[in-house]
């Protein structure tokens, strides 16, 4: 074997050195971390009940037993109202409603509670792989830091960012797409001061439609939730009204297809 091209001429290691392989697996721990990031500035002042109950009906129907929420808001500046909480019973999730903000004031920095959230993530465990921003905005910044100045840190850091829109509009419609590493618990909620025969629609790829119809005298929240581990490809969201007015809050959220997808595998 000496005589091999492998070894020929090579200077043998040391008797007693370890030359076992060694690998190092990073991948997050299974519980969610989240942060709600709120827009509390002054062009918020007719979505800020939106954005509440959009923010409640995570903390009250979506988000599982067990995973850890904050809270922060920002307009020009950014202020952490609650850090990161562990949901262990219905008294944590309703003192986290509590903590939700009410007043709007001021310009918008975006990238303000963006950096103030990936600070957060960072001080309760720097392995920050697979946490979730969810971000409530009417969109428009106008102070720094803006959006783009916060989010190559975010990417880098393995957080997803998740827009949550609020809108007031005669109907709304709007898209989005499902690729292979996502797909499992996919839900779309709409949320409403009043939900009245207002009709939530999802079409999937392949054309089938799913539909949630609010009830009379109800308020709160309606959902869809795409039964397995939702198809690959592009979805259409149609909310709308007998009384021909939309007004309300609309999130998409969808877990990973597989607990591998979660998974980065580092070679030491």
């Amino acid at each position: 074997m000496r005589t091999h091209l492998d070894f020929k001429d090579t200077t043998p290691g040391l008797p007693n050195k370890d030359t076992s392989p060694s690998f190092s697996y990073i991948q997050p721990n299974g519980v969610d971390k989240i942060c709600l990031v709120i827009d509390v500035s002054g062009s918020m002042s007719s979505m800020i009940a939106l954005a509440r109950n959009a923010a409640i009906s995570l903390i009250k129907l979506i988000i599982p037993d067990g995973s850890y929420v904050s809270i922060v808001q920002f307009s020009n500046t950014a202020v952490m109202l609650k850090n990161l909480t562990k949901i262990t019973s219905e008294k944590v999730r309703d003192e986290l409603v509590d903590a939700l903000p009410t007043i709007v004031r001021g310009s918008t920095s975006i990238g303000a509670g963006l950096r103030v959230a990936l600070n957060e993530f960072i001080r309760h465990n720097p392995l920050t792989i697979g946490n979730i921003i969810y971000l409530t905005s009417d969109g428009g910044e106008n102070a720094r830091p803006y959006i783009w100045d916060v989010l190559p840190d975010i990417l880098n850091s393995g957080i997803q960012s998740k827009h949550i829109s609020s809108h007031n509009d005669q109907a709304y419609n709007d898209t989005f797409a499902v690729d292979s590493s996502i797909g499992n618990d996919t839900v779309i909620q709409y949320s409403s001061r009043m939900l009245k025969n207002v009709a939530l629609h999802v079409t999937d790829p392949s054309g089938k439609t799913y539909t949630e119809i609010g009830k009379n005298n109800q308020q709160g929240v309606i959902a869809v939730k795409l039964p397995g581990t939702a198809e690959v490809g592009k979805y259409t969201i149609s909310v709308s009204s007998p009384s021909g007015k939309v007004d309300g809050t609309l999130g998409v959220q969808s877990k990973p297809s597989t607990s591998e997808k979660d998974v980065i595998k580092i070679k030491a």
